[in-house]
């Protein structure tokens, strides 16, 4: 098994050996493979479905053609879309997204009654599955009267939930949101299949503006009233959030939090890209609220000149303790991501671990 002390580097000095090694390779681009007018989408947050489908939760989903000179020309949008393999199927199979009564891709996540949809989105984050249903986390934007699509203002996160089977989602508490405006901003949710306990990371601006220190969140289980979320605080549960204890010094806007069980051992594992770079890291926990080891680089993403790196994920589904899966998303200006079918797709990486 795949534990702490092999996943935590040894420090310099240590006459420990050293930690593992990995070998990875860039595969395909998920969902890329398709039949529906799919031609680009991020975030790839994923979960195994009761009778062993898996799910696939997307950000701002585009639909059209590329054309004969190689140019992406995308028709429609969507803000949120998913997708389904079936059990056993292979990650580099071909998805199939879901659609409404009409045959066409649809919308994952609805907006509030009222909303105007040109201007407010719900952009899935996270998914994972209790025995309550399919939980989705999502982030709720105003893009105001700006007709630039950067141009947008982040006003929190909410979960929504869904039947496994039809997996259409609506709002717990009629859109409450879990993590306000100006609280730290939810990033990944796990639930504990052992006690059906929700966890969320939830992080918020460093020392330096682009840092993003981590804390643990815990909100009341889904199927009931909202009670005030609380915070991991030197091993006690606080609802004040300048006491919440710091859990990862340095996370990103997208991250993944899987409870995982590999070779008969029970672990935490976070994957996510830290800011600024294009390395996708793993660190490992017995608690979901941590020691996390040491990061591990798993991989080192290849961008396009100019593109920015984002949206680490582990694809759990399709890993192990020696053969671990994870997705990440690069984008270029507007005008490039618009245009080249290569970005805005989340690359499928497999990577090897010797621990010997």
């Amino acid at each position: 098994p795949l534990t702490l002390e092999q996943v935590a580097p040894a420090p310099a000095e240590s006459t420990e050996p050293a930690g593992p090694t990995v070998q990875s390779r860039d595969t395909c681009d998920l969902g890329r493979n398709n039949s529906q007018e799919v031609i680009g989408h991020d975030v790839a947050d994923s979960v195994e479905l009761p009778g062993g489908r898996v799910l696939f939760v997307f950000g701002d989903t585009w639909l059209g053609h590329v054309d004969d000179d190689g140019n992406r020309q995308v028709r429609e949008d969507r803000t949120s879309s998913g997708a389904t393999l079936p059990a056993g199927a292979g990650i580099c199979d071909e998805l199939t997204y879901l659609t409404d009564a009409e045959g066409e891709v649809r919308k994952l996540i609805p907006v509030r009654p009222g909303d105007d949809p040109e201007r407010y989105a719900h952009w899935p984050v996270a998914v994972a599955v209790g025995e309550y249903g399919v939980v989705v986390l999502y982030r709720r934007i105003d893009r105001g009267p700006s007709e630039d699509p950067l141009d947008f203002r982040v006003l929190g996160t909410g979960l929504a939930l869904a039947n496994p089977d039809t997996l259409d989602f609506f709002l717990l508490e009629e859109g409450r949101l879990l993590s306000p405006e100006d609280d730290a901003e939810a990033v990944a949710i796990e639930i504990d299949p052992a006690t059906g306990q929700p966890y969320v990371i939830s992080c918020r601006h460093g020392p330096a503006s682009w840092t993003r220190e981590c804390l643990l969140a815990r909100p009341s289980a889904p199927d009931a009233p909202f009670g005030p979320t609380e915070y991991w605080s030197d091993g006690i549960w606080s609802t004040d959030l300048d006491e919440a204890t710091q859990i990862l010094p340095n996370g990103a806007d997208e991250m993944s939090l899987e409870r995982v069980e590999w070779d008969g051992v029970a672990r935490w594992v976070v994957v996510y890209i830290p800011p600024l770079t294009c390395e996708v890291h793993m660190q490992v926990a017995d608690e979901p609220w941590g020691p996390y080891s040491d990061p591990i680089v798993l991989h080192e993403g290849d961008p396009a000149d100019g593109s920015y790196c984002y949206g680490g994920k582990l694809q759990r589904s399709f890993s192990d303790a020696g053969r671990v899966v994870v997705t990440w998303v690069n984008n270029g200006t507007l005008r490039e991501t618009y245009l080249y079918p290569d970005l805005y797709w989340p690359h499928v990486a497999e990577v090897e671990i010797n621990t010997n």
